[in-house]
């Protein structure tokens, strides 16, 4: 609009300065104080920018890296963490694979000390059994073999009374299988 209104002055008026009098008034050096003011104002932002964009720019360049450095280093924690998570895990897999083996072999161990030891009884269960009946056998046939000395014995000194006489070994001999045979049919 700026232009459109200079361009109007200038063709009715003739010359810029005519121009620019019309538009800001008759005070042309409010003009030109106003023009200084902006290139001075120009010249201290190229100056301003020269010597604080730098800095400026090395501070935020600075707290990028920090917060990137931040990021990567918990981006790197957390995948840290995760590792030794999983490791965790799979030692306690491990571990408790390793206690139901453990488990299992006593569970057996106790089942085969059990058995061994139920096994072993019944053998010695047997065993004393086995002996007993032995040692039932032998006194029967102690028992036996006394009960035939005695009735052997009771046979002689009967037939030793009857017959009035000593009996010899071989009438003893026939007298007392006489005597067992006739025992032995009885019973």
């Amino acid at each position: 609009m700026l232009i459109y209104l200079l361009e109007d002055s200038v063709s009715e008026q003739g010359s810029l300065q005519e121009s620019l009098q019309a538009i800001f008034g008759s005070n042309l050096m409010n003009w030109q104080s106003l023009l200084i003011q902006l290139g001075a104002s120009a010249i201290m932002i190229l100056v301003l920018a020269k010597f604080l964009i730098k800095p400026v720019r090395n501070i935020l360049n600075a707290r990028q890296e920090y917060v990137t450095s931040n990021i990567e280093a918990s981006k790197k924690a957390k995948l840290d963490a995760e590792k030794a998570n999983e490791e965790a895990y799979a030692k306690l897999k491990e571990l408790n694979s390793k206690s139901a083996e453990i488990l299992d072999e006593a569970r057996n161990n106790a089942q085969k000390i059990s058995d061994k030891m139920i096994l072993d009884a019944e053998n010695e269960i047997k065993d004393k059994r086995s002996a007993a009946l032995k040692q039932i056998e032998q006194d029967k046939e102690n028992a036996r073999e006394e009960v035939k000395k005695e009735i052997v014995n009771v046979a002689l000194d009967a037939s030793t009374k009857v017959l009035g006489r000593e009996v010899n070994s071989k009438d003893n001999e026939r007298f007392v299988n006489e005597f067992i045979k006739e025992v032995g049919e009885d019973k």
